[in-house]
């Protein structure tokens, strides 16, 4: 099946093929629906730039401008995907993934960094990134990986009550 990105002019495969689930929203389709997003970014501006194209995805999103508030939240919930930038407010990005993942947090991970060299992008991975990209991109290539990266999580894992919110 083609479909044709609100975003881009060019056709693209959809990932995974069609799904009686998937839900279009301006050309994209989803198969994910509900699937929850948590973003940890302290850009801001960037954070209101893409949270409408995000949730319009069917995603549900929760964004997190500090490390402490994350920490909090996966008390007593975890997502299904998370969006970690490497720099937030005093936070070393690598290290907080290592640290999730010596706790044994499984959840999707995509790094969204502006530091983009062969060796940043080496040492995400190293830390337990499944994905890795550099600022600036495009939003529908970030939205591409993401559904992308969601098709590891099976759709039975992803039908939960809405979680949303923007946390300090």
């Amino acid at each position: 099946m083609l479909l044709r990105l609100r975003f881009m002019a060019v056709e693209l495969p959809m990932p995974g093929g069609a799904s009686a689930n998937a839900r279009s929203v301006g050309g994209f389709k989803t198969s994910r629906l509900g699937a929850r997003l948590w973003w940890l970014e302290a850009d801001r501006h960037l954070c209101s730039l893409l949270e409408g194209r995000l949730t319009a995805c069917g995603w549900r999103l929760t964004l997190f401008h500090k490390s402490a508030a994350l920490l909090a939240a996966l008390q007593h919930d975890q997502p299904d995907l998370l969006i970690l930038d490497r720099l937030v407010l005093g936070t070393d990005g690598m290290m907080l993934l290592q640290s999730l993942r010596h706790q044994h947090y499984e959840f999707l991970v995509l790094i969204l960094s502006a530091m983009g060299a062969p060796e940043d992008r080496i040492q995400g991975f190293a830390h337990g990134a499944n994905d890795y990209l550099t600022k600036p991109f495009r939003s529908a290539e970030l939205i591409w990986r993401l559904e992308r990266l969601l098709q590891r999580v099976p759709p039975s894992l992803i039908q939960r009550l809405p979680v949303r919110g923007c946390f300090p």
